[in-house]
């Protein structure tokens, strides 16, 4: 649990903001759904995962990203 992906947003006037983190051992895959609809709108916007680890020397994995769909209307 000392690892995280975390996903940011960085708005137009150059703001970055945490939108969702996991910290936890989640056992396999799941599934996670963002709603950005609060930038709706809004041109020039920058979506950063953020892989963060506390630098411990175990054999544990960290997170993996899969299928990422961005959708819009």
């Amino acid at each position: 649990a000392n690892d995280c992906l975390k996903v940011r947003v960085k708005d137009q006037s150059g703001t970055w903001a945490e939108q969702w983190q996991r910290c936890v051992n989640s056992n396999g895959w799941t599934f996670s759904y963002l709603d950005l609809s609060a930038y709706a709108g809004q041109a020039g916007l920058t979506l950063q995962f953020r892989f963060e680890s506390d630098g411990a020397s175990h054999c544990a994995e960290g997170a993996y990203i899969d299928d990422i769909v961005v959708e819009g209307w």
